[in-house]
């Protein structure tokens, strides 16, 4: 404990307090990801069904089916496989979203953020204690921080820099003694263009891979009308 004996205590918390803010936002947004991720994956299970449900009664009242200029109807058991394939990708994503447990983690992230919060509270209620308090507060408020981090899974890189991006601001000229300055408000450094370009990245491919899942049947059945399958 060097550190905290050698260094200002007041700038400590004040550090430590950022650091808490800083884990308790990112990890707010971790939780609203995987809270968002389990919403969306579950309505695209719910499309995928309604797909196959509706091509399973095409098929049975053997109606014609044309879709964007691919006569179903033609094939033979067309439709019926067409049902076989997507049963399958449905079965396959429902297991692949299963497995990625999105609405315990984002549960488990809620709870574990609430912590930090408290965290956060406790030391920014200890202004008016004396600095042998103050640091006894200190050692145990970083004890807990360190043992809660081990509790649940880290945010991803995405999360951290959403973070950055929404709640910066710039002070590029703040020293060691600007700290016994320092109120609530804290400073950070504006996102680099490379942090900005990886941010966008993630959320154009998001979206890429968003519209991929909904478009997943139709391009299926280009597919198998590539292979010949859905041909006489």
């Amino acid at each position: 404990m060097s550190k905290l004996e050698n260094e200002n205590i007041d700038i400590l918390i004040y550090k430590l307090r950022k650091k808490l803010w800083k884990t308790y936002q990112t990890r707010v947004i971790t939780s609203e990801r995987l809270s968002k991720n389990e919403n969306f994956y579950q309505k695209i299970n719910v499309y995928y069904s309604i797909i196959i449900v509706v091509f399973s009664i095409f098929d049975i009242l053997k109606k014609k089916v044309n879709i964007m200029g691919i006569n179903l109807s033609e094939a033979p058991k067309g439709l019926s496989l067409i049902v076989l394939v997507s049963s399958i990708i449905s079965a396959i994503f429902t297991m692949f979203i299963s497995s990625k447990g999105y609405k315990e983690r984002s549960i488990n992230m809620k709870m574990h953020y609430i912590d930090l919060k408290d965290l956060f509270y406790e030391l920014t209620f200890i202004t008016e204690k004396n600095e042998a308090e103050k640091l006894q507060i200190l050692k145990k408020v970083q004890e807990t921080y360190s043992k809660l981090l081990k509790t649940v899974e880290n945010h991803s890189t995405f999360d951290y820099l959403k973070f950055r991006m929404e709640n910066f601001e710039k002070n590029p000229t703040i020293t060691q003694d600007d700290y016994s300055n320092l109120s609530n408000k804290f400073f950070y450094s504006p996102p680099n263009c490379e942090e900005k370009f990886k941010y966008y990245s993630y959320i154009f491919w998001n979206w890429i891979i968003a519209i991929l899942l909904i478009l997943a049947p139709f391009l299926t059945i280009y597919f198998l009308k590539a292979l010949g399958t859905l041909t006489k």
